[in-house]
């Protein structure tokens, strides 16, 4: 079973919110009548919606189980960040405050860096399964933004480029989201050895067997281009016969190339 950082948060904070009302509760207000529940900090998720995953109820005995379980639903409703519970005396029994955090919602999402690939383009890139404004901020979806972000740039040859994710607070319940992209320079192949091989030369590229428009099917059959990068022994512009209409063999080695 795959690790989830997450639900270890998660787990943490429902155990702090119970040890919030645990003193209390076995001091004085456990089995004490629950007379009034109140919810307080909540905006977007009214009321009666939250009511609805509360197991605590009017007229029962207090129970900070019950209270912790209160927590886990709320929680699961996936609109918060934060949950805490008060009890306090109220008429002869107690009064149950649950105090929530809402999840901020994100209100504009620009870009920074972007030379090379336009504004649209990014947007276009991550309507579909990235973020988007007006969605919650979720640090699950930001990691997948980038990561969709990134190979668009590696489809069009900057394997060298990175993308971080800034997040700034407007107000209490909305965030502005800034993308920052270091294009970097543009991955090119100065030279390729071969080892092993009989049938051709090295010199591969200037012969005739091999014309140059084969070159990307050699490269995509060969796996040549990750290793290269992956090694940093990558220094100039491509150079294997390279011509406009052949832009998208190069950019990728899972793509056919195009034929004349």
């Amino acid at each position: 079973m795959r690790f989830n950082p997450y639900l270890l948060v998660l787990s943490i904070i429902t155990y702090l919110c119970f040890m919030w009302v645990v003193p209390e509760a076995y001091g004085q207000a456990e089995g004490k009548t629950v007379k009034s529940i109140d919810i307080r900090g909540n905006k977007r998720v009214d009321k009666d919606t939250i009511l609805f995953y509360i197991k605590s109820k009017k007229g029962e005995g207090y129970s900070s189980s019950k209270v912790n379980e209160d927590i886990k639903a709320i929680y699961g409703i996936g609109q918060f960040e934060d949950i805490r519970v008060e009890a306090k005396d109220f008429k002869g029994g107690i009064k149950l405050i649950y105090i929530v955090k809402e999840i901020p919602s994100i209100r504009d999402i620009s870009f920074a860096g972007n030379k090379k690939i336009s504004k649209n383009e990014l947007e276009k890139k991550i309507s579909f399964k990235g973020l988007k404004k007006g969605s919650l901020y979720d640090k699950n979806q930001v990691k997948r933004t980038e990561k969709l972000i990134k190979k668009l740039y590696e489809e069009k040859g900057f394997f060298l480029a990175t993308v971080r994710t800034i997040a700034r607070k407007v107000n209490r319940d909305q965030i502005d989201l800034l993308i920052k992209i270091s294009e970097n320079k543009k991955v090119g192949i100065k030279k390729i050895n071969f080892t092993g091989n009989k049938a051709f030369t090295d010199n591969i590229t200037k012969t005739r067997r091999t014309p140059a428009r084969m070159m990307p099917a050699l490269i995509t059959r060969l796996k040549i281009m990750p290793l290269l990068v992956n090694s940093f022994k990558i220094k100039s512009p491509l150079c294997l016969g390279y011509r406009p209409e052949m832009r998208h063999a190069y950019t990728g080695w899972d793509t056919k190339p195009h034929s004349n």
